[in-house]
């Protein structure tokens, strides 16, 4: 009697193993594949974030570079036709000329160097002295612009 007891235990403990083990093995697996899911979604989701931030500096950084070479050609066509009026004036004397090409030299950061030529595109005043005069460029850039 004792063998049939024993063999009917073993029985209800396998039983009992089976219908605890089945399910947490179940769970698991189900929760593995959640995990994977939920991982590449976040993988995702992060990764467009970033490229989403990247965009956006990006898109801020061109629009301040565009603001700043704007603000640079801006000043410069502001005071070009300023500087030419005030040197065609038949009564300012050479030296006062020259002495308002050097202020706006110094007093600007958008010119590298400010020279007055002559009709024959012979320099009269190169601000700063050291720089070479290049005849062939200033003809070039004269005949772009239309005499």
């Amino acid at each position: 009697m004792m063998a049939k007891s024993s063999g009917f235990f073993r029985k209800f403990v396998l039983v009992m193993i089976f219908l605890s083990v089945v399910p947490l093995v179940l769970m698991g697996v189900r929760a593995v594949l959640i995990n994977k899911k939920l991982s590449k979604n976040v993988e995702s989701i992060s990764s467009n974030s970033l490229e989403t931030a990247i965009l956006d500096k990006q898109n801020r950084l061109s629009e301040w570079m565009a603001g700043s070479v704007d603000d640079y050609f801006s000043a410069v066509l502001r005071n070009i036709p300023k500087l030419s009026a005030e040197a065609d004036d038949p009564r300012m004397t050479a030296a006062r000329k020259e002495k308002m090409i050097i202020e706006e030299y110094n007093g600007s950061r958008e010119f590298l160097s400010l020279a007055m030529l002559t009709k024959k595109l012979v320099p009269r005043i190169i601000i700063p002295r050291e720089w070479k005069y290049d005849e062939n460029a200033a003809s070039k850039i004269v005949s772009s612009i239309g005499r």
